[in-house]
């Protein structure tokens, strides 16, 4: 792929062509972010539900996959940002701070940290292993809706 091009986009449907087959070997996973305060993983080949990330309190308005596949981060409006196992769709970790919804959260390219973005008028970096806030980016003289690493 050349500098400036758009990677291919998948398909839910199943299908057995070349293309296919390598799109869903790098794309096997969708998450969803649901108004019910949960998260959804799915099967991107079959279409299929595979796991429930349940316990956020109030609706998650962001999901993110690691760049592993191994973890997902979500943001809720209950104010908090979690953590989870994509495997076993366990909570590991739930970071707490902000002091309005987080509206955004991504794992920077290593996956060593999360960035979320909240309606308090904050954006906060964490430490993805240990929980720890590292910092927060104040100033920005409104909510802030998104933040992510380059």
């Amino acid at each position: 792929m050349g500098r400036g091009s758009a990677p291919p986009v998948c398909s839910m449907r199943a299908s057995s062509s070349p293309a296919a087959r390598r799109c869903s070997s790098l794309a096997s996973r969708i998450v969803t972010a649901l108004a019910d305060g949960t998260a959804k993983l799915w099967d991107s080949d079959s279409g299929e539900p595979l796991r429930l990330l349940k316990g956020h309190c109030d609706c998650v308005c962001s999901a993110t996959f690691s760049p592993d596949g191994l973890l997902v981060v979500t943001g809720s409006w209950d104010n908090t940002c979690k953590l989870w196992s994509a495997e076993s769709g366990e909570c590991v970790r739930t970071f707490e701070g902000h002091g309005g919804p987080v509206m955004s959260a991504s794992f920077s390219p290593d996956g060593g940290w999360v960035a979320t973005a909240s309606w308090d008028g904050s954006a906060k970096l964490w430490d993805a292993g240990s929980g720890e806030c590292l910092r927060t980016l104040k100033e920005h003289g409104d909510e802030v809706t998104c933040a992510c690493f380059s």
